[in-house]
Order: C-alpha cells, then sequence, then structure tokens
C-alpha cells in the first residue's frame, strides 16, 4: 500500500482558507438578512439566505456606521467583499466592505402580510386571552423531545423540586410539515382532557427555522383552543405570530418553565404565610383558652358548696361579732350623748342665765352712766372753749369797739375804689345798720 499522508485540522483548514480566499476574494451575493445579531464591540453577524441555502456574514464596526439603515431582519440585500475562513470554527463566510437593500424578504413579508390580518380580525386582543391557572398540575407540552427546549423545561422543574405532571405530544418544530403536527399536539389536549395548560416551545433559530410558528393554522388553533397556551419560541430577541395569539408569552422554553415554577413557589409562600398566620392564630386561641380555663377551674374551686358553708359559717361569726361592737359602742355614744345633753341643759337653765343676764344688764348700765357723765363733761368744757373763742374771732365783737362792716352789691366792700359816686352801699354796725350813697371819695390818711 502507498503511504498516504495524515493532516492535521489546522493544515487542512489553512489549505481550505488559501484556496477559498485565492478564488473569492471579492464577491457579490444577494440574500435576506437573518439572525442579525450585533456585539458589544459593535461589530454585526447576520445569515445570507435564498430558499435553499445561506452563508454566514460580518460587517465589522468601522464600516457598519454606513450601512445601519440597511440592516434589519428581512431585507434583501446584496453584500459584497471577500470570503474568508474563520479558523476557529471552520466556516467561511463573507466580510462585508459593501451593502445595498434590494427590498423586503418573502418570509419577512408574509410575517407582517399575516400577522397585520390576524390583528385585524382580533386575534391578538387581550379581551380573548384566557387567564393562566394558578396552579397547574398537569402541562402538556408540544414539541420535539429531542430538542434542548425540552430538556432545559424538565430541567428547571427537576431542580425546582416541585410536581409538575408533565405530558409530550412529540412533533417537529421545523420543516415541513411541522406546523401541522404543532397544530394536532394542540387539537389533541382539546379533545383529551388530560391538562391544564399548554406549552408550544421551541428553541432559538432563524427566521425560516421559527417559520413553523408563522403559520395561520397554528395561530388560529392556539386562538380556538379551550386550554390556555403558552407560546415559548426562540429567544429574547424572536418574536413570532403564535406569540402574539397565544395567552401568555414566555421569551425562550426556560422562562416558560421559570414561570410555572415562580408561580409555584409564589402560591406555596403564600400557603405558608398563611399556615403561620393560621397556626398563630390557633396558638393565640389555645392560650386564651387555657387562661379562661384556669379561671373557671379558680371560680369552681372558689363555688364549692363545702367551701361556701364554712365561709358563710365565718362571716356569720364575724358579722355578729362586729353587732356587738356595735351596738356597744352606740349605747356608749348615747350614754355619752346624754350626759352632755345633761350638761348643756343644766347650763341653759332660764333662771341661771337670767340671773347672769340681769348682773350683766346692771354692769353695762353702770358703764353707760359713767360714760354718759364723764363725756357730757368733756362735750361742756369743749363747747365753752369753743364758745369762748369763736366770741374772740367773731367781727360783731369786732363791731363792739366801733369799727363797721360795708358792703356794695352783696359782697363786702374793702377798697373804694370799687364803687362810684352816688352808688349806695350796705354799713354795718355793732347795733342797727345804714344804707347810705357815696357822695365823694377820698385817699386814706394813715395816723403815724
Amino acid at each position: 500500500m502507498l503511504e498516504e499522508k495524515t493532516y492535521t485540522v489546522s493544515e487542512v483548514t489553512d489549505l481550505i482558507k488559501d484556496l477559498i480566499e485565492d478564488a473569492f476574494n471579492w464577491v457579490s451575493i444577494r440574500g435576506e438578512i437573518s439572525s442579525l445579531d450585533r456585539s458589544q464591540r459593535g461589530h454585526y453577524y447576520f445569515t445570507l439566505k435564498d430558499e435553499k441555502a445561506q452563508i454566514r456574514a460580518v460587517l465589522y464596526k468601522g464600516r457598519a456606521r454606513w450601512f445601519v439603515s440597511v440592516l434589519a431582519t428581512g431585507n434583501e440585500v446584496i453584500c459584497s467583499g471577500p470570503i474568508e475562513v474563520y479558523r476557529q470554527r471552520g466556516e467561511y463566510r463573507i466580510v462585508v466592505e459593501y451593502m445595498e437593500r434590494v427590498g423586503v424578504g418573502a418570509l419577512y413579508r408574509e410575517f407582517e402580510r399575516l400577522k397585520k390580518l390576524l390583528e385585524k380580525e382580533g386575534l391578538f386582543d387581550e379581551k380573548y386571552k384566557r387567564p393562566i391557572p394558578l396552579l397547574p398540575k398537569r402541562i402538556g407540552i408540544v414539541t420535539s423531545p429531542e430538542g434542548a427546549a425540552i430538556r432545559d423545561i424538565i430541567k428547571i422543574i427537576r431542580e425546582s423540586g416541585y410536581n409538575f405532571h408533565i405530558i409530550i405530544y412529540p412533533s417537529h418544530v421545523q420543516g415541513k410539515g411541522a406546523a401541522k403536527e404543532l397544530v394536532e399536539g394542540i387539537r389533541f389536549f382539546n379533545q383529551n382532557p388530560l391538562v391544564d395548560l399548554i406549552i408550544v416551545a421551541r428553541g432559538g433559530g432563524s427566521i425560516e427555522d421559527l417559520w413553523a410558528f408563522n403559520e395561520e393554522a397554528l395561530a388560529r388553533e392556539i386562538f380556538n383552543s379551550s386550554i390556555p397556551v403558552i407560546s415559548a419560541v426562540g429567544h429574547e430577541r424572536d418574536w413570532t405570530i403564535s406569540d402574539f395569539v397565544a395567552d401568555k408569552r414566555c421569551a425562550t422554553p426556560s422562562h416558560a418553565a421559570g414561570f410555572l415554577v415562580e408561580n409555584e413557589r409564589k402560591l406555596r409562600k403564600r400557603v405558608e404565610d398563611a399556615k403561620g398566620v393560621f397556626m398563630k392564630f390557633i396558638l393565640n386561641k389555645l392560650s386564651h383558652s387555657k387562661k379562661d380555663l384556669t379561671i373557671l377551674k379558680k371560680r369552681l374551686e372558689l363555688r364549692d358548696p363545702r367551701r361556701v358553708v364554712r365561709e358563710g359559717l365565718q362571716r356569720l361569726d364575724e358579722l355578729a361579732y362586729r353587732m356587738h361592737v356595735a351596738v356597744s359602742n352606740l349605747i356608749e355614744g348615747y350614754r355619752k350623748r346624754v350626759g352632755m345633753l345633761h350638761r348643756v341643759l343644766s347650763a341653759k337653765n332660764p333662771v341661771f342665765e337670767l340671773q347672769v343676764k340681769r348682773q350683766r344688764l346692771i354692769s353695762l348700765k353702770d358703764r353707760l352712766v359713767a360714760l354718759g357723765r364723764g363725756d357730757l363733761e368733756e362735750r361742756r368744757k369743749r363747747l365753752d372753749f369753743l364758745g369762748s373763742k369763736l366770741d374772740t374771732l367773731s367781727p360783731r365783737s369786732v363791731l363792739s369797739r366801733g369799727y363797721a362792716i360795708c358792703y356794695h352789691q352783696g359782697r363786702v366792700l374793702k377798697d373804694a375804689n370799687l364803687v362810684d359816686v352816688n352808688d349806695l352801699i350796705f354799713v354795718e354796725l355793732a347795733s342797727g345798720a345804714l344804707e347810705c350813697r357815696i357822695k365823694r371819695k377820698m385817699p386814706l390818711y394813715r395816723s403815724c
């Protein structure tokens, strides 16, 4: 046998890289943008696809700013640039240097058309949404039994420790016939009352991978379901028609499982809280009942007939003694009061009191006579003194020495200038009075 050369993975990848990059150092590719993603560094990664094939593409940050308006899922574009081989993953891709939009892709146009149609018919209205059961114990899942979606759901539920009963209806989740199988799964659970809730689940993917969940038949089957339906398809950024029609949309299958587990946890917590409150109420009630029982027991002991009789006899003895003491004290009090009244009565004897008052009256009379005589004598002396003083000061006594008092118009006349010639004046003498007319006025001559 001829010895065959063995290559390493790197050597083969380098050979392919050289061949492809030399042959396609510049190429223009037309396709529809799908699976668009922007990295933290600002680079854009997406897929160019048509009905039969797809190719990965990268648009680096430096050129991305020129084509941001073109970058959108569903846009049909022409991308130009070299083809390169990404050695770490062993895949080839086009490095976009130039991009221009051709039109909206057929799948995206179909998505928008169906979305508008169903929205107009009211399939997305909140008023038609069925409430999700608070505690669904039997859950029907329509998905691929071999996919990552069901593994994620089972893992989260198992780790929670909660007892959910899961029934899986196996179905393809992409490709031809997948939508029909999904419809049959929802219809099966509605025709056979086995579950409280239906989850339609699938992991992430491109728009064509998720297209089964954009089919009109599936949307109408979800809307007509009598059992609440949760749509858990794709990743956070992926939206399908089933998401809009379903009673609740969860971003991923893991989120759907987390939603069920969280509802269970909240309900269990509410039950535990209610249990705690109830137990506290019962313990308080028992505590109060024990206290009431103790009080009633003491009351029963206090109402023992023998004890009542003993206490009654003892009480009777106490009352008899207190009555004896009270009567004795009352008699003694009356005796003392009688003696006191006797003394008071003796002191209030009318004969004795009349003698005392007569003696006091005589004493007061003597004092009154003595005081009257002394006061009368004192007043007589003062009257004599005041009379002599009055005589001394009286103007009448001056008149007796030859003086006179002149009056003019009722007033004592002291100045000759106050009268005129021919005025009448009244002159008072020691004995009698004169009415005189002024004949003339003269100055006063004083003797030295």
